[in-house]
């Protein structure tokens, strides 16, 4: 491909959102507005003429880097567009460790975020299907444990330091400046056992479920099972959708038994692995 006229330039939200559309990314606008608005957001259109080419958006929370988006204008990919959108937007977060998630058998992106030092470290699932029947849920939800549950929203900044540890834990690092946001956007709910927080997830008025995170893994049936009803009762979903990483092996085989299906499939690829993604559920591809 030819650049020459081709200029890289950092865009606010609404210039970012514009190329998303021109580009036929179907984002989710408050997400990513969040997203690039954030403190440690940005994202960088490639345009020639007032023509949107390609975009790439990142975001850094704590000492992690992700790749949020990295698209280019079906016709021009292969050309080296990606490459030099992928490079500015790492620019200012070199120290940075990177994660992105890239979809299986883009192999192409696979391999520019490999020479970025991104490689696959695991798989991101997507599990979806109709709600299922409030008794299979019940039945689940009753388990073992006693959990004491709180919303997330009545406890505001109360929540966040629990949030950041459960994050850290699992997913390697925590996300300050997403909770207020999730917790406004969607209804958040944080798990306890005697007084100690050990678990959260956030519901969404479309049926998806995540992020959730737990202190251990033999918590998932029972906070899953929980969520899930949370989305038929607050919500009224009767689709339900989640994110759930390969790793997290509970959470999979119990929605697998309650009748949802496996679809989408994505490469959660990063320097080293993340911290501990067995008991984790995601939250969007863009933002694992």
């Amino acid at each position: 491909m030819n650049l020459a006229g081709v200029r890289i330039e950092q865009a606010d939200s609404a210039q970012a959102l514009r190329a998303a559309r021109a580009l036929t990314l179907k984002w989710p606008a408050a997400w990513f507005e969040h997203l690039v608005q954030s403190p440690d957001g940005a994202a960088f259109v490639a345009a020639r003429d007032g023509d949107a080419l390609g975009l790439a958006t990142g975001y850094r929370r704590e000492e992690t880097w992700t790749l949020a988006q990295l698209a280019v204008r079906e016709g021009l990919r292969g050309e080296g567009l990606g490459g030099t959108l992928l490079a500015a937007a790492i620019a200012p977060y070199e120290a940075c460790a990177r994660t992105a998630v890239v979809p299986v058998g883009a192999h192409d992106a696979l391999a520019l975020l490999a020479r970025r030092a991104m490689v696959p470290q695991g798989g991101l699932l997507e599990v979806s299907g109709a709600m299922p029947q409030e008794r299979l849920l019940a039945e689940v939800a009753a388990g073992t444990y006693r959990f004491a549950t709180e919303p997330i929203a009545a406890q505001g900044e109360h929540a966040w330091a629990a949030l950041a540890a459960l994050d850290r834990e699992t997913r390697g690092a925590a996300r300050q400046l997403d909770y207020a946001w999730f917790a406004s956007q969607g209804s958040g709910v944080l798990f306890a056992l005697a007084g100690e927080p050990v678990g959260y997830v956030f519901v969404w008025p479309d049926g998806t479920i995540g992020p959730l995170a737990a202190a251990s893994a033999s918590y998932l049936p029972q906070m899953l099972a929980f969520a899930l009803h949370a989305a038929a009762q607050a919500y009224r979903a009767a689709w339900v959708r989640l994110l759930i990483p390969g790793a997290c092996s509970r959470a999979l085989r119990l929605l697998l038994r309650l009748g949802l299906r496996l679809g989408t499939a994505w490469w959660w690829c990063a320097e080293s692995p993340p911290a501990d993604l067995s008991r984790y559920v995601a939250f969007r591809p863009e933002a694992p």
